[in-house]
């Protein structure tokens, strides 16, 4: 609500149409450094998942052997943490610059990925 002389009034909001434009090129190293992060992370988190389920599945029912051996071969437990991190890195590196590269040449044949946007 706007406060003018006095009164309440009900703020309004004109919609204006946004600007069209066109994404014609991404930085190959910026997309690269981008799907880096993005499957680090996403292995990294899968990995924590598979470290806690592999802590606590046993052969001989005892429910909490497997954590106990997780603890004691913290050296051991952490590969299935350390590995999808590093292959996630490396494949989502390659991934992002693959698609970079591929994006700019089809979009310098057919103008790039038109968006509209506006001024906030």
């Amino acid at each position: 609500m706007a406060h003018v002389g006095g009164s309440v009034t009900p703020h309004t909001h004109v919609h204006t149409r946004g600007v069209k434009r066109a994404i014609r090129s991404v930085g190959v190293l910026s997309a690269i450094v981008y799907g880096a992060v993005l499957m680090g992370a996403v292995a990294l988190i899968a990995g924590i998942i598979a470290l806690i389920l592999a802590s606590t599945t046993t052969n001989d029912g005892g429910p909490f052997r497997g954590f106990v051996h997780a603890i004691l071969f913290v050296g051991i437990g952490l590969v299935p943490l350390i590995a999808p991190v590093l292959l996630g890195l490396f494949a989502g590196a390659l991934g992002g610059g693959v698609l970079a590269l591929v994006y700019n040449v089809v979009a310098k044949l057919t103008g790039g990925i038109e968006v509209e946007v506006e001024d906030v």
